[in-house]
Order: structure tokens, then sequence, then C-alpha cells
């Protein structure tokens, strides 16, 4: 073997070695850019998923906000039309009173005030 081809074998493994350094870089280097769109992708979704989520809960507060609201509303009709009907049975409790009154003067006056 002569110094000749020991050079050339020595500058082959070197371009070899170098070539092998710099394609193992590449491809870790693609590998980073590719998790970092993943992780990018992966966050984008999750984002997404989140606004769904979000919007969801919204509409179902914005609902139960609409029937507390309509339950409020028919709890006061409710009150109103009680406090009507305790006016109404005061007048009539006061108008039996005076018929009873009444009624016992038509009493005494048939029976002599012996009833």
């Amino acid at each position: 073997m002569d110094l000749q081809s020991f050079e050339l074998t020595t500058w082959l493994s070197l371009l070899g070695m170098a070539l092998g350094l710099y394609l193992t870089y590449r491809a870790q280097r693609r590998a980073h850019r590719r998790d970092a769109e993943g992780a990018a992708t992966d966050r984008r979704r999750d984002a997404e998923s989140a606004a769904a989520e979000n919007a969801t809960l919204l509409a179902e507060v914005k609902a139960t906000k609409e029937g507390v609201f309509d339950m409020r509303s028919k709890i006061e009709l409710i009150a109103e039309e009680q406090r009507r009907q305790g006016e109404r049975l005061a007048v009539v409790e006061s108008k039996a009173e005076r018929a009873h009154t009444r009624m016992d003067r038509i009493e005494d006056r048939v029976y002599g005030g012996a009833g």
C-alpha cells in the first residue's frame, strides 16, 4: 500500500464521517421542527377545544340565567295573585262578620233574645 492510497482512504473516511455528521444534524433538525410544529398543532387543537367547551358552558349559563329569570317572573306573579286573594278574603271575612251581626239581630227579634 502506497502513501497516496492511504491518504485517499483517509480523506474518503473523513469525508464519509463529515457527511454522516451533516446528515445526522439535518435529520435531528427536521425532527425537532416536526416536534415544534406538532406541539403548535396540539396547542392550537387544545385552544380550539377549550374555546368550544367555553362556548358550550356560556350557552348553558345563559339558558340557566333565562330559566331563573322566567321562574322569578312566575314567582312574582304568584305572589301578586296571593296578595289579591288575601285582600278578597279579608273583604269576605268582613262581610261574613256583618252578616252574622245581622243574623244575630234577626234572631233576637224572632226568638226574643232567648236564643
